[in-house]
């Protein structure tokens, strides 16, 4: 089951200088991010801060629902700029505040994304009611897990379960 997938990178323009907001998926490649402002209105863009963002997906093993433990798996977020910037970090999916589902056709199998080993910190969006978003000091290169887990004890259909997670980079 992998759970980070690629989008495309969106360039962001503005007129004057802004903490831009640029997203990316993930899943195995590697996606430039730029921050740009222009001096004038119609004048060429140019470029103020750059990011090489990269993931490795996550995986987990076989679930097993008559196990009496949650099931765990661990992916990687690389980012990497030009400059030293503090970023805000969300992990994005369609599903409602708090909860993810892998899915398989109709069926579902919930889930979850945290900043911890322990599952205690939700990885959230910028939305404060859906988990936290990882903020960073000012930083050049950083590594950073996400910690996946299916609870225990769901009845579920036997299958591929599998969701999209959009990573957003704010800086």
């Amino acid at each position: 089951m992998h759970i980070f997938h690629h989008a495309a990178a969106k360039r962001c323009l503005s007129s004057r200088p802004w903490n831009g907001l640029l997203l990316a998926g993930a899943a195995g490649g590697v996606v430039a991010l730029v921050a740009l402002f222009g001096a004038a209105r119609g004048a060429e863009p140019e470029p103020l801060a750059t990011c090489d963002l990269s993931s490795n997906p996550m995986s987990f093993s076989t679930y097993d629902p008559s196990l009496p433990y949650d099931d765990s798996a661990v992916g990687t977020i690389e980012v990497s700029c030009n400059a030293p910037l503090a970023l805000q970090i969300s992990l994005i999916t369609n599903d409602p505040c708090m909860q993810r589902y892998l899915r398989s056709g109709g069926d579902r199998l919930a889930y979850n994304l945290y900043q911890d080993p322990g599952h205690q910190i939700v990885w959230g969006s910028r939305n404060p009611v859906c988990g936290q978003v990882l903020t960073t000091a000012a930083i050049f290169q950083s590594q950073f897990s996400v910690y996946g887990s299916i609870p225990r004890m769901q009845s579920v259909r036997a299958g591929t379960y599998s969701d999209t997670v959009t990573i957003q980079v704010n800086f």
